[in-house]
């Protein structure tokens, strides 16, 4: 996981119920990006498809989130960007 100073991108994912497409977005971002300066947030609204640990499991570089109970989708979002460091411009 980049640290704070090394991270230049912070990309939000919420999902419920959607792991293959959760999965192509992952694999996706891993074949583009270099993991040393993005940062990945995925919060997982309560599916019960098993994502949360799929993911773990298989994109250990991903910060997973698991909510207790159903929340909207701008809720999820505001968890996800909670974790980005604060912006700083060079």
């Amino acid at each position: 996981m980049p640290t704070e100073k090394t991270t230049k991108v912070l990309i939000g994912i919420v999902t419920t119920n959607e792991l293959r497409f959760t999965a192509q977005c992952l694999d996706s971002v891993s074949a583009s990006a270099k993991h040393n300066s993005l940062k990945v947030i995925l919060v997982d609204n309560c599916s019960s498809d098993g994502c949360a640990e799929i993911v773990r499991d298989r994109y250990p570089w991903v910060e997973v989130v698991e909510r207790e109970r159903n929340y909207s989708f701008a809720a999820n979002n505001n968890v996800a960007f909670a974790g980005c460091p604060p912006c700083q411009y060079s």
